[in-house]
């Protein structure tokens, strides 16, 4: 068996017992309605809709359960790699309405960039939190400028190595499958392709630039 299949082996086998043995205590999930009700305010201040919905990397489905409840979208699509946390998600998350156009899908965030079945597809709003550290680099230069042409709207939480200190000095916490990376690693990546407009919201570079955009308060664009 190859390093990669041990590694892929070891992360579904151990991980989610390991990680999220207490879920209702990590973030996005104990205080999943607190980021909907956050999101929900900053999209209806500047009057932006929110019709359809992406989770590149729904997890155990808490979150999008709570954000598809929120919002109540068109269209919501959600991805997970794991198997086992794949087949909780789909009993965790509860469609509230028979029009919605709803899928999970049991694949990781590299092979549905490639999956040209989704190539014209473009969502409002796509959400990853706590995923782009277990990615490599050679995975994330692919999948960040193609997320960017299929969202308008990107909802992202990565910890940085400075949260991974303070984490492992506040509560001995180590995560021994995420790559432990800098602030200016990720900003690096993420630039051409997004701007910053609030705390974890992102705008894709492809849909809008600063003369079209719909958050117009210029000075939190960076």
């Amino acid at each position: 068996m190859s390093q990669k299949n041990l590694k892929t082996r070891s992360f579904e086998s151990e991980y989610w017992p390991t990680y999220y043995s207490k879920p209702k205590e990590m973030d996005a999930i104990g205080n999943k309605r607190i980021h909907c009700r956050y999101l929900s305010l900053l999209f209806k201040l500047d009057q932006v809709e929110i019709n359809s919905i992406l989770d590149l990397g729904t997890g155990l489905g808490f979150f999008f359960d709570a954000l598809i409840a929120e919002f109540k979208p068109h269209c919501a699509l959600a991805i997970e790699p794991s198997k086992m946390a794949f087949k909780k998600a789909k009993k965790n998350i509860k469609v509230p309405s028979a029009n919605m156009k709803f899928k999970i899908l049991n694949t990781d965030i590299k092979s549905w960039c490639e999956n040209s079945h989704y190539l014209n597809q473009v969502f409002d709003l796509a959400v990853c939190t706590s995923v782009f550290q277990y990615l490599d680099l050679k995975e994330l230069k692919i999948v960040i400028p193609i997320i960017a042409k299929r969202v308008k709207f990107l909802y992202l939480t990565v910890p940085t190595n400075l949260e991974y200190l303070r984490m492992k000095e506040d509560n001995g916490f180590t995560d021994t499958y995420a790559y432990s990376r800098t602030q200016k690693f990720y900003l690096n990546l993420l630039r051409p392709h997004f701007t910053f407009i609030s705390n974890r919201l992102l705008e894709s570079k492809i849909h809008y630039d600063e003369m079209n955009c719909e958050f117009r308060e210029y000075l939190y664009r960076f």
